[in-house]
């Protein structure tokens, strides 16, 4: 079994709470003592870094685990970005996206298969249901580096570790 990259992403905890706090410490910071006597372009990145540190206080930042239910939201969201501003570097990375979880799934469901097939009670009929399972999905051919000798073997040393 093939052990998969587990990813994350940062994200704002941005409840009615922290909003509140946020709203509080704008309100109490003395603005004016900050800005004072200072440049135009001081004046500025003084207003920014405040901004940013009471931002930053009010908002903490959690770490969550990217699940494919996440993928699939994140695929998908590309894919109307892709659509609306017609770019191309961002259907470029929808497609590569797409692709990476399609390639997930795929891999996922044949994990399943396998151990479906190696757990069940009866070894043959396990097979054949995923066979029919698997064939009723799609009737079409589909290219694959998957020969009928890789198959063969697969099958041979499936069985061999079984009995």
């Amino acid at each position: 079994m093939t052990e998969s990259r587990t990813s994350y992403i940062t994200k704002r905890i941005l409840s009615t709470q922290n909003v509140l706090s946020f709203v509080k410490s704008c309100e109490e910071k003395n603005w004016e003592q900050d800005l004072s006597d200072l440049t135009a372009q001081q004046s500025s990145d003084s207003f920014h870094d405040g901004l940013m540190e009471v931002f930053q206080r009010s908002f903490p930042t959690k770490r969550i685990k990217i699940t494919d239910n996440n993928r699939k939201n994140i695929t998908n969201a590309l894919g109307t970005v892709a659509r609306a501003t017609k770019h191309e570097a961002v259907y470029d990375l929808y497609n590569a996206k797409k692709q990476e979880y399609h390639k997930r799934m795929d891999e996922k469901v044949r994990q399943n298969n396998i151990e479906y097939i190696q757990n069940g009670q009866n070894f043959q009929r396990a097979m054949w249901n995923v066979l029919n399972n698997e064939t009723k999905k799609t009737r079409r051919y589909t290219s694959s580096n998957f020969s009928s000798d890789d198959f063969k073997s697969y099958i041979l040393s499936t069985a061999l570790k079984k009995f």
